[in-house]
C-alpha cells in the first residue's frame, strides 16, 4: 500500500501539517507548533494514531498542546491545524 503524506491530505483543506518528532525526547509531554492555530481545529497524531482532544491531548495555548502520556524516543509526532 502506498504511503500518503499528511501534508498532501490536509493542504487542500487549508490546514497545515507539522512534524514535531524532533521535540520528542522521552521526557516532555508538552509540544509547540511553529505557528498559532485555532484551538477548535487541531489534530494530533502519535505514531499515526489520532489523540483525542480532551482525552489524550489538551490544547494549552495557541501554539502549545500537552499529551496525557510522554511519547517514547523515536515516536512520530504530527499535528495538523488551521493556522490563525
Amino acid at each position: 500500500m502506498p504511503r500518503i503524506a499528511y501534508s498532501n491530505v490536509f493542504s487542500n483543506a487549508g490546514l497545515t501539517a507539522e512534524d514535531l518528532s524532533s521535540q520528542v525526547n522521552g521526557i516532555v509531554n508538552t509540544f509547540t507548533t511553529s505557528r498559532g492555530y485555532d484551538s477548535q481545529i487541531v489534530f494530533i497524531y502519535v505514531n499515526g494514531v489520532l489523540q483525542r482532544t480532551g482525552v489524550e491531548a489538551t490544547v494549552t495555548g495557541s501554539t502549545t498542546f500537552t499529551l496525557l502520556s510522554v511519547p517514547q524516543i523515536g515516536s512520530v509526532l504530527y499535528v495538523v491545524y488551521q493556522p490563525t
